[in-house]
């Protein structure tokens, strides 16, 4: 440090010099009083790395023999100090930097002196000539020295690491840090880079490249997971460096679904090449979903192929997975087929994804493992959708995905809104959702979601209509093996009308004399076709009629206990009645599977059903799958457990509309002992699938519910008619219902709160809330409605401080207010109220929780300071709090609280004009949120804010299509999707769908119609501008774009305002240009 810096005026060198000479006579008369007696040092050696440690002639001098902390500082100081010396006004400004200079001089005498007296010598600590020494006369060696000299064995740990904050230490402490960095990195002691900063880059991908080398691609993909989320607790990303890296070691084999054609696609040239435009535009970065549609037979599955042979020349990972039309069919089964062999091949993938992704994967796919220590849990619909596309986007990055899913019209409701979600999540992805339907009329599910991918854009859709008479006679020559004479492809072309899987088995039907017997009946021509199959026996055909599709040799063996296995399955693959890829073996159409079953006694097929459930059963299958060969049975009762557990499993997994088929098909054969339960899980699916049913489905539940039962039950009948927005049904359905269990009692005060807040009844909600908290276990419960009204009675600061300081000391209890504390901020902030007084609640609570050393509070507080930062314009600080706050909200573990800084601070670099790194805080942000018991909130403020950073249309309209499939109808907040609608009207407006905007402008006046006051009016006025530009009604614009101006002035939101006038002043040139 040079000898000038840190001096301050009130330093004068040459009145303390005098004084302190003086003291240095006076200590060594006062010590020889005291009776000290000195010994001359010979060697001095002090230790500062890992601690504090000095040596004098080799003995360790105590810690008790310092009696004052500043008489170690001293000798810690001088130790650092270059030449053990330093100008004795530097010594007084770091030690005592407050004080006055006879003050400080004074404290100099004492610690030197303590020193001396610790060190045995009273050469130890010299002042002379305006400088301080340490032991001038002895052989001194410092580790710190040592370790600067090149000594690497000298390093001991961090500079005095019981001094973290001491502000002489700071450099010291940077400078050696970065030599040791150094040391570590030229020996590739990376691990141990990594200890000193988790956030290294170069460690990190070092370590990812010596990973790969190894063979561990999973090791290497968790590795840069590692970093990227160091680098977020900092707010910042990994360099694209490091991206190009993680692209080139983790990019490995393209996994290829199992073809089960070869030939070629016959008349299908027009078809074809639009299915091809529609790959390459994928393979360009411009994904999206294919829709092939067609009748029974026209050839779906084989334009399929085709497509995946294809995208396997262009190297993409090629995943394909089939819908059953079948009682036992499991949620998303088609995907999990399509999905597994990727996780399984290549596990780096998964491996690269947050803990939550893995956790929801893990529900669904085999391959995918439960972390270590994580409990089994359910997962909401949203975060399942969420982990499956980012398992997606993760191999599209690397090569591109076509995803196949054949038969889409036969699948669930789950496996369709999931593709759906996909579908309109491939915008800007290199990932294609090719999907097979018939075009008769569709199940509801599948029809809905055709005509909002078609309505949106999101697909493309490629008809298969009749082949001509040439194509439909190249498949009959293909599939009869030998030449056709011209009567029997006549005769084939007319009875097959253009059908190439009728004309196919016609083909196959054609005796050796080349005659062909006609039927104008499709399920005629493949009896014939399983005529040759007759000699194999009828516990074998029934075994093959009975067993799932996927089926193995040994699993056909098992369940038909036959010896002719082998032979059969040749016998049935040559009769074109099976196909097989990679061992297993399927029924080459649905139909054939049929017939046979058809030609086979039932008596028989039920005996084989029932041993079918067995083998199931003892394999641990799915329960829905074994409740269905026992249904086939005729064993209906022994059913009904299964298809609960099916059931409680479906809800568990967000598959809500194919958990309630099973819950209704359970209470078709249940007795009256399992019907209560089953009716309340029915109500309960019903009210997850958003179903208007629910309410009605929760009074039938109620009414042969055990009395225990009643208030629970009436409570969820309240919520579900409060999420249909029925306030007078929830009123309803809560009148009259006592309860005794207190859990019951709170739930039930606290909706009759809820319904007295939404009606007005403030008097009402008061009364309410205060009962509720005298029987409440958990003050979260409680923090919306009591956070409101506190707003409302002008006393929400004041409220919010008592009651988050009084969870402070425990973790908890502390996460579950503070999280829903966040939620009643968050409509404070945009009620109206002065955000100078908001930003001194947050600054006055930060203090009092560091004071506490309660860091959840801290990160609160920081939060909402940030926030508050942003609203006002003053960008530079708001990005300085919200790193903060989401630095803090992670090491304490409060997702909720880290969603909701991330996502302010994507706003605040978003508006500093950073809008890679806000796209990346505002990614992070959801998928923190999919985990949070905030979701219903924060997936709606957030894409309200990710709706504003693409440039392009398209690109933001595909973000509105993604947020849509995720949105629970479940969800109540009347507030938080407020933000989203505007952003959402904002984003059609501007891309031409003005109908679609206003619907979405809507949606937003209601919501803002329940703020008292704030800048809710202004923002419909300024998306309203937006739509009356679309409309070329620019003057009138104007006025709503001065209102917007206004309004957020008046609220105090600089930012908005500001954005709003720029708006209005390009719209008056623009007229005065006009």
């Amino acid at each position: 440090m040079p000898a000038s810096a840190g001096i301050g005026p009130r330093r004068s060198a040459r009145s303390s010099s005098g004084l302190v000479e003086q003291w240095n006579q006076d200590l060594d008369e006062g010590d020889r009083g005291l009776g000290v007696w000195w010994v001359r040092m010979q060697q001095l050696h002090v230790r500062l790395l890992g601690r504090f440690e000095v040596l004098v002639d080799s003995r360790p001098v105590p810690a008790n023999a310092w009696a004052q902390r500043r008489a170690a500082d001293l000798v810690k100081v001088l130790a650092l100090a270059p030449g053990r010396r330093m100008p004795r006004d530097e010594v007084l400004e770091m030690l005592w930097p407050k004080l006055g200079a006879d003050a400080a001089a004074s404290n100099l005498h004492k610690a030197a002196s303590y020193a001396r007296r610790a060190l045995g010598d009273r050469g130890a600590v010299v002042l002379r000539g305006g400088v301080v020494e340490l032991a001038p006369d002895a052989e001194v060696t410092i580790d710190v020295e040592r370790f600067e000299r090149g000594d690497d064995s000298a390093y001991g740990g961090e500079l005095l690491p019981d001094e973290p904050y001491e502000q002489w230490t700071l450099g010291p402490r940077a400078r050696l840090r970065e030599r040791r960095l150094a040391v570590l990195r030229s020996h590739g002691r990376w691990e141990e880079v990594l200890r000193e900063d988790a956030a290294d880059e170069e460690a990190h991908r070092a370590l990812m490249r010596r990973r790969v080398a190894s063979g561990d691609r999973p090791a290497a993909a968790r590795q840069f997971r590692l970093l990227r989320d160091e680098l977020a607790r900092l707010g910042a990303e990994p360099s694209e460096e490091t991206l190009a890296l993680q692209r080139e070691l983790t990019r490995g084999p393209a996994v290829r679904a199992a073809r089960l054609l070869h030939a070629s696609v016959e008349g299908r040239e027009r078809e074809l090449a639009s299915a091809l435009g529609v790959l390459q535009r994928a393979a360009a970065g411009d994904g999206g979903a294919l829709l092939v549609t067609g009748s029974l037979g026209i050839g779906k599955t084989r334009l399929l192929e085709a497509v995946l042979a294809e995208a396997e020349g262009l190297g993409f990972h090629t995943l394909r997975g089939a819908a059953q039309e079948a009682e036992g069919r499991t949620p998303y089964a088609p995907l999990v087929e399509a999905l597994d062999p990727l996780a399984a091949r290549r596990p780096e993938l998964t491996g690269a994804l947050t803990d939550s992704a893995q956790v929801a994967l893990s529900r669904l796919l085999p391959s995918v493992r439960p972390l270590a220590g994580a409990a089994e849990e359910a997962v909401d619909r949203h975060r399942v959708f969420s982990a499956v596309a980012q398992l997606l986007g993760q191999a599209a990055a690397e090569r591109g995905v076509v995803l196949a899913i054949d038969d889409l019209n036969a699948a669930g409701e789950a496996t369709v809104a999931l593709v759906h979600h996909l579908a309109r999540s491939a915008a800007g992805e290199r990932l294609l959702v090719v999907a097979g339907m018939r075009d008769e009329a569709l199940p509801k599910p599948s029809a809905l979601v055709r005509s909002s991918l078609l309505e949106r854009g999101a697909a493309a859709e490629v008809a298969l209509g009749p082949l001509d008479r040439a194509a439909l006679a190249a498949v009959a020559r293909r599939a009869a093996s030998r030449p056709l004479r011209p009567s029997a492809l006549g005769a084939i072309e007319r009875s097959a009308a253009g059908n190439p899987f009728f004309a196919e088995e016609l083909a196959a039907s054609v005796d050796a004399s080349g005659g062909v017997t006609v039927s104008t009946r499709l399920r005629e021509v493949v009896a014939r076709r399983l005529e040759r199959l007759e000699p194999l026996g009828e516990l074998l055909l029934a075994a093959l009629a009975v067993i799932d599709d996927g089926f193995t040799g040994g699993e056909l063996k098992a369940l038909a206990g036959a010896e002719r296995v082998d032979e059969a399955l040749g016998e049935a693959q040559a009769a074109g009645v099976l196909e097989s890829a990679r061992g297993r073996y399927r029924f080459r159409h649905a139909l054939v599977r049929e017939e046979l079953a058809a030609r086979l006694p039932e008596e028989t097929l039920r005996r084989m059903h029932a041993d079918a459930a067995a083998l199931l059963s003892t394999d641990g299958a799915p329960p829905e799958r074994v409740a269905h060969h026992l249904l086939r049975a005729g064993l209906a009762r022994d059913a009904v457990p299964l298809l609960t557990q099916a059931a409680e499993w479906a809800a568990s997994v967000g598959a809500y509309r194919d958990g309630g088929e099973w819950a209704e098909l359970a209470l078709e054969h249940a007795d009256e002992t399992e019907r209560p339960a089953l009716l309340a899980l029915r109500a309960q699916l019903l009210h997850g699938a958003g179903e208007a049913r629910a309410p009605g489905a929760y009074a039938e539940a109620i009414e042969v519910a055990p009395t225990e039962r009643m208030p629970a039950l009436r409570a969820q009948q309240a919520r579900a008619c409060l999420a249909a927005g029925d306030i007078p049904g929830a009123k309803a359905a809560l009148e009259g219902v006592e309860a005794e269990r207190p859990e019951d009692l709170c739930e039930l005060t606290l909706l009759r709160g809820m319904v007295a807040w939404h009606t007005g009844d403030w008097e009402g909600a008061r009364r309410l809330a205060a009962e509720a908290e005298g029987v409440a276990a958990d003050p979260g419960e409680l923090a919306d409605l009591r956070g409101m009204l506190a707003h409302l009675d002008g006393s929400w600061e004041q409220h919010s401080r008592h009651q988050l300081m009084h969870v402070w000391d425990s973790s908890e209890l502390a996460g579950r207010v503070f999280d829903a504390y966040l939620c009643v901020t968050e409509y404070v902030l945009t009620a109206g109220d002065p955000y100078d007084g908001i930003a001194g609640f947050a600054k006055r609570l930060g203090a009092q929780a560091h004071q506490a050393g309660a860091r959840r509070g801290e990160a609160f507080a920081a939060t909402v300071l940030g926030e508050t930062e942003l609203f006002t314009d003053n960008l530079e600080s708001a990005r300085a709090h919200l790193v903060d706050a989401a630095r803090l909200s992670r090491e304490v573990g409060a997702v909720g609280g880290e969603s909701l800084a991330r996502m302010r601070l994507g706003e605040a670099l978003l508006h500093l004009g950073d809008h890679a790194g806000a796209r990346a805080q505002l990614e992070e942000a959801l998928e923190l949120a999919h985990i949070s018991p905030l979701a219903q909130h924060l997936l709606f403020l957030i894409y309200g804010v990710l709706l504003q950073v693409p440039d392009e249309g398209a690109e933001a309209l595909a973000l509105i299509e993604r947020a849509e499939t995720l949105f629970d109808p479940r969800w109540v907040c009347p507030f938080c999707p407020t933000s989203y609608h505007l952003a959402a009207a904002t984003v059609c407006a501007r891309a031409g769908q003005v109908e679609r905007g206003h619907e979405f402008l809507k949606r937003a006046q209601h919501g803002a119609g329940r703020w008292p006051a704030g800048p809710w009016p202004a923002a419909v006025a300024e998306a309203r501008a937006e739509l009356l530009l679309a409309e070329g009604d620019q003057p009138a614009a104007a006025y709503a774009v001065r209102r917007a101006a206004e309004g957020y002035a008046a609220a105090g939101q600089l930012l908005n305002e500001r954005r709003a006038r720029e708006t209005l002043e390009r719209l008056q040139r623009a007229q005065i240009s006009a």
